[in-house]
């Protein structure tokens, strides 16, 4: 069973657990042990089970009678309990505080149920399209927390920014909100089933700015669960245009917006995300699921529509198609995810979704100006693919 913070020294001849590392930061004691407790701790290390654990003791102490064996028992799981309250088993971080005067909201977003515990203060009005009556088991539980977490959780570090810091370790993944006022960590067990999300304790005067703290952060875990249920979001805006959305992707200040509004003035195409899509894999063809996630823009829907096609967009002096192959389709539209990479197996899930994306709609590279030509240019070019 793996352990955290804690070594077991002797100082003149007599045990003690002695903290480290973090186990420093967080001021929790050194305990004080005994010939029996040592074998308990000696046995926590070699067993990955509390079964296992009182099974070798067992072995090892060989009680004469079914009393003695049970007492045994007790006390063994006494010391772990014991332990479990310096967080020697690192598994405090989802213990939470709730708010007084809760409120329970279930929503829905892309078919996946959450249930909001927490300060309706706090719950953004961004989510109000989505809320729902279905009372069935929600597919993942966030919690807000009034307090730090009184242990402070580490792992390894998979993403450092400026902006987040994500570790991971055995339970959970670890979200440090490096710049926000009230949210400073959020935790998501690797399940997807359960986050908290740490704030500090507020008065009504902070509530605007931790409302939108709140809406940003659950969207990190919002990208998690969507990835396990092969759903996957692309940094772009999308139009609705012969009943399909068409996906214009680009990095921030490129022209999405330039180029959905010059649709939007030619053609009357409405806008369905000025930012983010979910693209959603299906069994044989690939949808775009609103989310309320929407950068800046403050355009977004809770609909479902079929993809047609994503256009790479890229300034230039003059319009152009530039065709891809069948890989620069494949890697072009994977690395405009933000769905998580913090490993080789999601970067791997992302790619093999590009590959599905690839196969199953139009993608291709728009050189363009921002003049009305350019939208021209791939509005003739989204005709030619649909007659096809």
């Amino acid at each position: 069973m793996k352990t955290y913070n804690y070594t077991l020294q002797y100082i003149d001849n007599i045990p003690y657990l002695i903290p480290f590392g973090q186990g420093i930061s967080d001021h929790i004691p050194s305990v004080l042990l005994n010939e029996t407790s040592v074998m308990i701790w000696n046995a926590i290390q070699a067993y990955e089970t509390e079964e296992e654990i009182i099974f070798h003791l067992i072995q090892t102490f060989q009680p004469d009678t079914e009393n003695e064996k049970i007492e045994l028992e007790n006390d063994i799981k006494q010391f772990m309990n014991h332990l479990e309250m310096y967080n020697i088993f690192g598994n405090q971080s989802f213990h939470v505080l709730v708010p007084y005067k809760t409120k329970n909201i279930t929503f829905h977003i892309a078919g996946i149920s959450m249930l909001y515990v927490g300060l309706e203060a706090l719950f953004s009005d961004d989510f109000i399209p989505f809320l729902s009556n279905n009372e069935k088991q929600p597919e993942i539980t966030i919690y807000t927390s009034l307090t730090l977490p009184h242990f402070k959780s580490i792992g390894t570090i998979l993403v450092r920014s400026d902006d987040i810091t994500i570790c991971e370790n055995d339970n959970e993944y670890i979200f440090i909100m490096n710049t926000y006022q009230y949210v400073k960590e959020c935790h998501l067990s690797k399940d997807g089933a359960k986050c908290i999300l740490y704030h500090l304790d507020l008065q009504p005067a902070d509530y605007k700015t931790a409302k939108e703290e709140v809406f940003h952060t659950i969207r990190f875990v919002f990208l998690y669960v969507a990835a396990q249920h092969d759903m996957f979001i692309i940094h772009s805006a999308s139009i609705l245009y012969k009943n399909k959305a068409w996906l214009f992707s680009a990095s921030s200040g490129t022209g999405k917006s330039t180029h959905t509004s010059l649709w939007k003035n030619l053609y009357h195409t409405p806008c369905i995300n000025g930012d983010l899509n979910l693209l959603a894999i299906t069994k044989n063809h690939v949808e775009v699921r609103g989310i309320p996630w929407c950068g800046t823009s403050g355009i977004s829907d809770n609909k479902t529509y079929p993809l047609g096609g994503i256009i790479l967009l890229k300034q230039h002096p003059t319009d152009k198609i530039q065709p891809l192959t069948p890989a620069e389709k494949i890697l072009y539209t994977m690395q405009r995810f933000i769905s998580p990479a913090w490993n080789k197996e999601m970067v791997q899930k992302n790619l093999n979704a590009a590959c599905f994306i690839s196969k199953h709609a139009m993608i291709t590279k728009l050189l363009c100006t921002k003049e009305s030509s350019s939208a021209q240019l791939i509005h003739a070019e989204i005709d030619n693919y649909e007659e096809q």
